[in-house]
């Protein structure tokens, strides 16, 4: 019996290379509204060699995803494996995958999922999959894609080919090999082709220190690993360090099954599930191991400890007196270039509560010379320390938001140079970052930062949900109309909000 669909799955079939001849099959599952809210979010999963979209966790993770954490999921059966397209003698390499990958991300982010605009922020590859979404990633360094869970992948190319020869001494002189692949529902003798293998034993996996800066990386091996060198997990691990986890699953072998058949006493004994085979599946261990790592909380917790620092040497945070939660909004990358979101140049807070000398010595400090205050009620009153010292103050008063956002916008475009608050205006914040190019997940992300050491609270996935949506509504035409700028002034004002300095090097 084949696979049975869940209720929240269907089945997706997308053309590669816009061939007609070569398609892949793919499971979006789609979160339950009776059990998590409907979110934007969506993660790719991809398999090993040889292998299958729904094998080891894969359908196990995406259930969870999209049932408890309302993440639409796309599982990948790549070309030549599983129901896709078969492609005979020419087998299936690196290169295929990764097509394959860009026709799945393409079809979530641009509406593909019944007219909805999806972001993705996970990969996750198993074996061969890791491999994959690493390469995918740097191939495509303009996509920023937050997390990258990397499970039971090999490091050093050689290897494979090493363990080829020692099981096919006739390999190069056939130039190929038979495998026993799953295809149609059933595992059957599968040809591979010298020149797939060679695509992959080829390459050493030091190129993952390229890999965006921004991303965080999860790498899951068992302790019993039988295929791939377990050495590889602490290459990978010394390679992405600064932004790795590293997961290892006492008694897994390379599959996360278990290596000793279980007696019929330890079955009934045992408190982990049993796989068919009779002994211990890890998978929905490592499911689980994923998706807590994939929770929105944690995934903000770790984006907290790369935004403390706008750079080495500059806080992003300043202990301003009456003014809550004030912080810079520069140094996020910029997609498609190198450069960076200006910093010491535009800052954000939640609240004026008040002014003092204080308040005043710091920003002439910070040789703040603007303060637009955005909020609705129009009736603070800072009293006139800040006139005194030459620094304006912009009330919103009786303007409408749309005539407050026309006031920084043109400030930002005539004024390049001259540093400015923002008060309670998280909309404004967030066109100008994507205006600026910034991705949107990092201003989905930025926007959800309440202090150095905390977030907002129990409600931070529901935040995290409409930050998204308002993003993916925004379009440059509409921010033109509201504030009365032509296609010139963006990019003037583009101009202003960026700098080529890499934050490495500021």
């Amino acid at each position: 019996m084949g696979y049975q669909y869940q209720d929240n799955e269907e089945e997706v079939i997308l053309r590669v290379r816009d061939s007609p001849e070569i398609n892949i099959s793919c499971i979006l599952s789609k979160p339950e509204s009776s059990n998590c809210p409907d979110t934007p979010r969506a993660a790719i999963l991809v398999h090993g060699f040889g292998s299958h979209k729904n094998a080891v966790f894969l359908s196990k993770l995406a259930r969870k995803l999209s049932k408890e954490q309302g993440v639409y999921t796309m599982r990948i059966d790549f070309i030549n494996c599983g129901d896709s397209t078969k492609t005979g003698e020419n087998g299936r390499t690196l290169q295929d995958d990764i097509d394959c990958i860009n026709v799945v991300y393409k079809y979530l982010s641009t509406g593909g999922v019944h007219g909805k605009r999806l972001f993705v922020d996970a990969l996750v590859g198993h074996s061969r999959g890791v491999v994959d979404i690493f390469n995918w990633q740097l191939q495509h360094p303009e996509i920023y894609v937050p997390n990258l869970v990397a499970c039971a992948g090999r490091f050093i190319g050689r290897g494979l080919l090493d363990s080829i020869l020692a099981n096919n001494p006739d390999y190069e002189e056939k130039g190929g090999r038979f495998i026993s692949g799953f295809q149609d529902g059933a595992y059957r003798p599968v040809w591979v082709p010298y020149k797939e293998d060679e695509s992959l034993f080829t390459l050493e996996m030091d190129t993952v220190k390229h890999v965006n800066k921004d991303t965080s990386t999860l790498l899951v091996y068992g302790t019993r690993e039988n295929v791939i060198p377990l050495e590889d997990a602490a290459r990978y691990n010394n390679t992405l360090a600064g932004r790795n986890t590293l997961k290892l699953i006492p008694g897994a072998d390379h599959c996360f099954l278990g290596t000793e058949k279980l007696s019929p006493e330890q079955r009934r004994l045992g408190k982990l599930p049993v796989h068919k085979s009779g002994v211990v599946d890890y998978n929905f261990q490592v499911a689980d191991e994923i998706s807590e790592w994939l929770e929105v909380a944690n995934v903000h917790k770790r984006f907290l400890e790369k935004a403390r620092m706008v750079h080495p040497y500059l806080s992003r945070w300043h202990d301003v007196p009456g003014l809550s939660n004030f912080r810079d909004i520069g140094g996020y990358a910029v997609s498609n270039s190198n450069a960076y979101l200006q910093y010491s140049k535009i800052y954000r807070c939640d609240d004026l509560t008040g002014v003092s000398l204080g308040t005043v010595a710091h920003l002439k400090r910070l040789e703040i010379a603007k303060v637009y205050d955005c909020s609705s009620c129009g009736t603070r009153d800072p009293g006139s320390l800040l006139q005194e010292n030459n620094i304006d103050y912009v009330c919103r008063a009786n303007r409408t938001p749309d005539e407050m956002h026309a006031l920084i916008y043109k400030q930002i475009r005539d004024h390049p140079m001259d540093p400015l608050v923002i008060i309670n205006d998280s909309e404004l914040i967030l066109s100008l970052m994507v205006v600026a190019g910034v991705d949107p997940l990092l201003v989905a992300q930025e926007a959800l930062l309440y202090s150095s050491s905390s977030f907002r609270g129990a409600t931070l996935g529901t935040v995290y949900t409409c930050v998204l949506n308002a993003i993916a509504n925004l379009s440059l035409d509409n921010v033109c109309t509201r504030v009365g700028f032509t296609c010139n002034d963006i990019n003037t004002l583009r101009d202003n909000l960026v700098t080529k300095f890499p934050k490495e090097a500021i």
